[in-house]
């Protein structure tokens, strides 16, 4: 078998097959196991946030909803008022203007 420095050449089909269980490829499995269960953390905080975040869309819609709400009441507490101003005023001055 020649050598070169600290490599080995190797003929086609003559490599020598490593064992099977070796604490190198426990160690892999091991490590793939971690980023496989990191990943998998990632993905159920990613889908959570998009759950939260759907959520929060549809609050702030709601919000919105409620502020023209209160818009809109007080554009007619405020026609209320001047109805019933001119009303009193009528009452007060039998003028016809202020029917």
């Amino acid at each position: 078998m020649p050598r070169i420095g600290r490599l080995f050449l190797f003929s086609p089909g003559h490599a020598p097959a490593l064992p099977a269980a070796t604490p190198f490829r426990a160690f892999d499995r091991k490590a793939a196991l971690a980023i496989a269960s990191a990943f998998t953390i990632l993905l159920v905080v990613a889908l959570f946030a998009n759950y939260r975040l759907r959520g929060f869309e549809v609050a702030l819609g709601r919000v919105d909803h409620t502020h023209e709400v209160i818009e809109q009441l007080g554009i007619t507490a405020h026609g209320l008022v001047d109805a019933e101003s001119a009303q009193r005023t009528y009452l007060l001055s039998g003028d016809p203007v202020y029917r």
